[in-house]
């Protein structure tokens, strides 16, 4: 399925070494504002997302995982980024597994469990996650350095393109900012 953005996003995207040389194409052609920054520098990502008043931030570092920064200028930690995702999975999916590998986050796995769906954890990396992900048919899975599998719409591997425009359409339906989003 094609995304799309319900309404006009804008994001800040920090070149670190990984995807962030599509990331400004890919996000201009859906529709956002984007605004790119050099470097790993994640408070200069901060800075420019707060002062420009922009909806995220977006950091694509070279082990292919996915770092954010909500609009008020605050990072945003992958089991976060999880929790919003799963909850948007499980509204459109209900009882769906969610596979993680986050063993020390109980919230994660209660959201999901008040959404209807079932929490699967995992102690594996990005490898053996995907792996899991298709044995259990999982539509979608994340590990703590921001890797997100989705098997929802998509081919089930880690994608981190993928996950931030998904990230995007889910946050342009929201009436609320990233920051409040986040703060499920």
């Amino acid at each position: 399925d094609d995304i799309i953005l319900a309404r006009p996003m804008s994001v800040a995207v920090q070149d670190t070494g990984g995807a962030a040389g599509l990331a400004p194409r890919l996000f201009g052609e859906l529709g956002c504002k984007v605004v790119t920054l050099d470097g790993t520098d994640e408070d200069a990502l901060a800075r420019t997302v707060s002062e420009q008043g922009l909806n995220l931030g977006l950091a694509f570092p070279a082990d292919g995982g996915l770092s954010l920064v909500a609009s008020d200028g605050r990072l945003i930690a992958a089991d976060r980024l999880l929790m919003l995702l799963a909850h948007d999975l499980l509204q459109r999916n209900p009882g769906a597994d969610v596979l993680f590998n986050m063993a020390d986050n109980r919230a994660l796995a209660d959201l999901i469990r008040q959404q209807g769906g079932r929490p699967v954890m995992d102690d594996g990396g990005p490898a053996r996650l995907r792996s899991r992900m298709k044995e259990l048919a999982v539509p979608l899975a994340g590990e703590a350095s921001g890797h997100i599998f989705f098997a929802d719409r998509w081919y089930g591997f880690s994608d981190a393109l993928y996950a931030a425009a998904r990230l995007l359409e889910v946050l342009s339906l929201q009436a609320s900012d990233s920051a409040e989003a986040f703060a499920l």
